[in-house]
This record gives C-alpha cells, structure tokens and sequence, in this order.
C-alpha cells in the first residue's frame, strides 16, 4: 500500500513534468497549453454525457428491482476519469480517457470482482428480494438492528 502511495504522490507528478518537457518542446509552448485547455473541455463533455447516461442506467435497474452494481462501477469510474481529465496532464489524461471507454471500464470491473472474489472479500450474488405479489415493485431488504442504550450521564446531550 505504501508503494501506491509513494507512486500517486511522486511518480505521477514526475511522468507529468517530464510529458509537458517532451510534448512542450515537440508542439511548442503555445500549443501544450492549448492541448490541456481541449482535454479538459473535452472531459467535461465526455464527463456530461457519459454521466447522464449511466443515471439513466441506473434509474432502470432501480425501477427493474434490480441493484445498479454495474452502473455504480461505472459511475465511479467516470466520474474518476472527469477528475484526471480536468487535472492538467498528459498522463492523467491518457488514463482518464481510457476510463471514459466503456470495454476499459468493464475489463476493468471484470477483474477487481474477479480478484475480490479470489480473496473473498465479498460476495458479489446478493440481489434485493421482492414481495410475492406486488409484481416486483416492494423490494424488501433485510437486516439486524441492535438497541444501544445511552449510559452517559448527560444522556446523549453536549453542553
């Protein structure tokens, strides 16, 4: 975990500096900056559409009874991916853009489940219930509830 971290904080910002070297004196100054102005503009957009559509998505499995496991990944992922492509970069931008790709996002969702799973981390069959009867439309979760009971002696209250 503390290689992650050390490579987010250190090694991104550095492939960062050394891409806008490389493409800054390739494509000059001017054009650098207008390339990272396009991609953000462009993220925005793909961020709009792309984000509307997967709430759509979602409001369908929610109205079929149906989890929205897929459309939550997606969302997630999209809306990681709107973040990089805002950061100015041309690394976080070739990874926001891969983000943006529907097949990246599955593939990718595809094999954290698969890897979870591996370590049984959780447990990915888990679908809501519905009442017989009602067609569908009462989903029924269930659960446990425990009662705590307030042992302080002000009873909960700050004063």
């Amino acid at each position: 975990m503390g290689a992650i971290v050390f490579f987010t904080l250190v090694g991104v910002p550095l492939m960062e500096i050394a891409a806008f070297i490389e493409v800054g004196s390739a494509i000059g100054l001017w054009a650098t900056l207008a390339v990272i102005i396009v991609t953000a503009i462009i993220g925005t957009a793909l961020l709009r559409q792309q984000g509307l559509s997967t709430l759509h998505s979602a409001r369908c499995e929610i109205e079929a009874g149906r989890v929205p496991v897929r459309e939550l990944f997606d969302g997630i992922c999209i809306l990681t991916a709107g973040a990089l492509l805002l950061t100015p970069g041309f690394v976080t931008d070739a990874v926001g853009l891969a983000l943006m790709i529907p097949l990246v996002r599955t593939t990718l969702g595809y094999r954290l489940r698969k890897m979870a799973t591996a370590r049984g981390h959780t447990d990915f069959s888990v679908q809501p219930r519905t009442q017989p009867g009602t067609g569908g439309h009462e989903t029924i979760m269930e659960g446990e509830f425990h009662e705590i009971e307030d042992t302080t002696s002000n009873h909960g209250r700050y004063e």
